[in-house]
Order: C-alpha cells, then structure tokens, then sequence
C-alpha cells in the first residue's frame, strides 16, 4: 500500500495564529496498515476548507450497505443489546455561539481530529458546524454551534490576568483552580492500576500517593496566595463514592462501551450479516467482542476507566474552575517480566497533555461529538491550555534538569499530535471529558533510576487517611516548579 506524506506546515502555521513557538515542521509518514485501536501515529494534513472536506483516511466501508441501512441496523443491535438512547446535548453548546472563527476552526480541526472523522458526522460552513446523528448520509441533523465573524471573546484568565497588581502578596485571589491526583494509592489500589514501582532493594512508589502528595502541596500553596482550591480527592481512595469496585454493574458500563464501538470493524463487519432481526442479532450475540465487553476481565476498565473518571470530571464540572491541572507522573520501559521494576534505561523527562488528536473510532457517541465540539468552539480554552502546558513544561526542565518530552524516546507518539516540546495533543479520557483552560502534566519518569534514588527520602511526613506518609525533598521542587508555572502563566496571560 502506498504510504502519503503529510506535512505539519498548515498546523504550524494555525499555531502561530495564536502566538504559539516551537512547533515541529517534519514530515511524518502514515503507515495506513498500522492504524488500530492503541497505535496509531497520526498528524495533521493539510486541507481544504472550502466545504469541510479533509485528507482522506483509511475507514472501515460497509460494501453493499448504504449509510442509513447501516445506521437502521446500527440502532437495531444497540437496542437489541438495550443500550439505552442517548440525551440530547444541544443546550450544553448554546454559550459557544459566536465564540468561535471559521479561521479558528481550520486551525484546530487537524490537530482535534487527525484522523478526519468529524466530517463523517458534520458540515461546516463560515457560519457554524453542525453534527449529525447519522454519519456519512448525514440527513438527521443533531448539534449546531453558529460562528462568529470576528474573535472577540478573550476569557475570564485573560481580564483576571489584567487585574493583578504587581507585587500583590497574594496574586490568585479570585481564581478557581482544580487539582485531580491521578490514580488511587495504597497497596490495594496499587495492585489493581499497576500503578508503582519496586526496586531490588525492596523501596516501592506508588504513583497514586506521590500525585496525591504533589497536589496536597500545590493546593496548600495556592490557597496561600489567594485561590479558592478543589482537589478531587484528598484520600488515597477512589473519587466515585456511589459505586464500588466489588458492586460495579458490569453489564451497565458494556452497553456504553459497545455504543463506543459501533465504528470499530468488527461491528461494521458484522452489520453485513443481516437486515435487523435474529440472524443479525445471533451474530452479535455469539460474537467473541460481545462477550469480552461483557465479561469479568473488563471490572478494571469501567471502574477506573470510566466510573471513576466520570465521578472526577463531574467534581470538577460543578466547580466551574478557571484553570485544571491533572497530576501524574510517567514510566518508561522496563524489562521483560518486571513491569513493575525500574526502566531499562535512562529518560527523565516531562511532558504535558492539551486535549486533541480523537483517532478514527472516538467519535461514535453523542457525547464524544459534544465533547468534540465543545473544544473546537471555545478558542479561549484552546489558546490558554496550550500556553499553560508550555508554561509548566518549561518550568518543570528549568528547576528539576529533566528534558522535554517530544515523544520521540518515550511511548508519547501514540495517537498524538506534537505542538512543540513537551507539548503534546492527545484524547485521553479525563480531557476529553473537561472543558476550559486545563494542562494533564506528566511531571518525571518515576520508574527513571536516578530519578527514583531522589524520590524515595523520606525528608518529610504528610498525613493522608489518618496515617503518615513520607516524601522527599524531590517532590518539594517538583511542587515549586508547577507552582511558580501556574502564578506565572494566571498573572500574565493575554
């Protein structure tokens, strides 16, 4: 199969609209053989906008089947399978009217949706973007967001920024910041997220607790200066409270997932089988994805995955935060057999998450398409999400002497689109799901083996659960550096 080969010069040059630098301008060369569900390296073509029709890419066609056949048949299994309807989103989007460009649009497109699988489901004009509940006949209309002429909207950070006194003791007065601590902690939940490394003298860190620990720092500090503070959670355990790993409803969760899969192939093989009724149905039941989203191995997807991760986005959704930082520390490769040991070689290095680069079978539901939306349409966020990322990222290599990371010596060129060092576009769960100024910070490779010798002193005690837990003086400078980024970035953004 013959390769194209895009180039990032259009993105480059979207960027630049928002006074971004340091973008990467190599070409970069798409194996289409390669594309599945976790690997798939992706970067933004160039395009026409002229009527919203982007680089094709490889889809998975129905042969035989019109588009609104395989629609009928579609919601035919969802609700054999009783998957229940989606509620309708419009009203979400009514405050992103004319908060966006057409110029802003062809700007971001390629970097939200490298895989060019929005124009399955939408049209888009100088005037708005509209979605559709039916992909590719696109006759049943859903989701609208009208355009503006002109970028007039710059954003609460923006007009905060512009009243910071100089010298103020405490600069962040008026600002909402949310934290979200990755992961949960202690040895149960280290056991079942795999989240911590032990090294062969015995000394273990789990991720959960050294994020929980950094944030407990951040929020600490930020409220001194003046912030109003919500962190998810404040406990080693889980933030979703209403259901437990051991009551999880299995069968609840894998009708969301088997909607989220209504792209992938094996559905729209099997949507070949049969007009709706039992020869179509029968083959779905018997079929080995039915059964795997429905059996037990899948209790750590939708409970980590997706409980949880629902329960912290809605905490902060009600918390209407002006900026988000999500916490989590990184791991690079490990030897075979002891994924839990120190990395095999040496990488330190930090990186931050911006939401973007929604891959071919991320647009199936709804709500992935409001989400969606939801980001394409509201530049204020865009803009200020990036410039935090790059804000922390440079502080971050400045004061701990790690390097950024690009993706190039690290798994971050999974199914991302690069904006410069350290800065990287990618649809992770939790971003997707939260809108406004947001930056998921990767702050070191943990598992790195110098690094991990400087994160196990105990040089201080913190009280978490009614317990005290120990950290080191390593952590301290990584909470100093996301501070001073995040004062830096809230007090000058313009």
């Amino acid at each position: 199969m013959t390769k194209p080969k895009l180039t990032l010069a259009f993105v480059a040059g979207a960027l630049l609209l928002f006074g971004l630098q340091s973008f990467a301008t190599d070409d970069i060369i798409i194996d289409e053989d390669a594309i599945s569900d976790d690997q798939s390296h992706l970067a933004p073509a160039a395009l026409n906008f002229s009527s919203f029709e982007l680089f094709e890419k490889p889809r998975f066609v129905n042969a035989g089947l019109n588009p609104l056949e395989i629609y009928s048949r579609t919601q035919a299994v969802l609700k054999h399978f009783g998957v229940p309807d989606e509620p309708d989103f419009s009203n979400d989007l009514a405050s992103l009217n004319g908060r966006q460009t057409w110029t802003g649009v062809q700007a971001l497109a390629s970097i939200l949706d490298p895989d060019d699988q929005l124009t399955r489901f939408a049209t888009a004009t100088p005037q708005s973007v509209a979605t559709f509940k039916d992909y590719d006949s696109k006759t049943m209309p859903d989701m609208h967001v009208a355009l503006s002429p002109i970028l007039h909207d710059d954003g609460p950070l923006k007009r905060f920024a512009a009243t910071v006194h100089p010298n103020d003791p405490r600069p962040l007065k008026g600002l909402r910041i949310a934290l979200d601590p990755g992961h949960m902690g202690g040895d149960t939940w280290d056991q079942r997220t795999g989240k911590y490394i032990t090294d062969h003298k015995g000394h273990t860190l789990s991720e959960g607790v050294l994020n929980l620990q950094t944030s407990l720092l951040l929020k600490q500090r930020f409220e001194k200066l003046g912030a109003t503070v919500l962190i998810t959670h404040e406990t080693l355990a889980p933030v979703e409270k209403n259901i437990t790993w051991e009551n999880l409803n299995i069968a609840t969760f894998a009708k969301q997932k088997l909607r989220e899969e209504t792209l992938d192939h094996w559905f729209q093989s099997l949507l070949q089988v049969a007009p709706p009724g039992p020869a179509l149905f029968s083959a779905f039941d018997m079929s080995k994805q039915v059964q795997h989203i429905n059996a037990e191995i899948m209790r750590w997807e939708y409970f980590i995955l997706r409980a949880d991760l629902q329960a912290r986005a809605k905490v902060i959704e009600q918390f209407h935060p002006h900026i988000t930082l999500i916490i989590h520390y990184d791991v690079g490769p490990t030897a075979p057999k002891d994924s839990h040991g120190l990395s095999i070689k040496h990488f330190d290095a930090a990186k931050a998450y911006v939401p973007g680069s929604y891959i071919w079978n991320e647009l199936s539901s709804r709500e992935d398409r409001r989400n969606f939306l939801h980001h394409l349409t509201d530049p204020y966020a865009w803009e200020g999400s990036v410039a935090l990322s790059q804000k922390i990222v440079q502080s971050l290599t400045r004061h701990l002497g790690v390097s950024r990371d690009s993706g190039i010596d690290s798994r971050a060129l999974s199914n991302t689109v690069n904006l410069g060092p350290g800065v990287l576009a990618r649809n992770l769960a939790l971003n997707s799901k939260l809108f406004g100024v947001m930056s998921y910070v990767e702050c070191l490779f943990y598992n790195d083996p110098i690094e991990f010798q400087k994160l196990i002193p105990h040089d201080f005690t913190m009280q978490i659960d009614s317990q005290t837990t120990y950290y080191s003086s390593r952590l301290v400078e990584v909470a100093d550096a996301l501070e001073k980024a995040t004062v830096e970035f809230a007090t000058t953004f313009r």
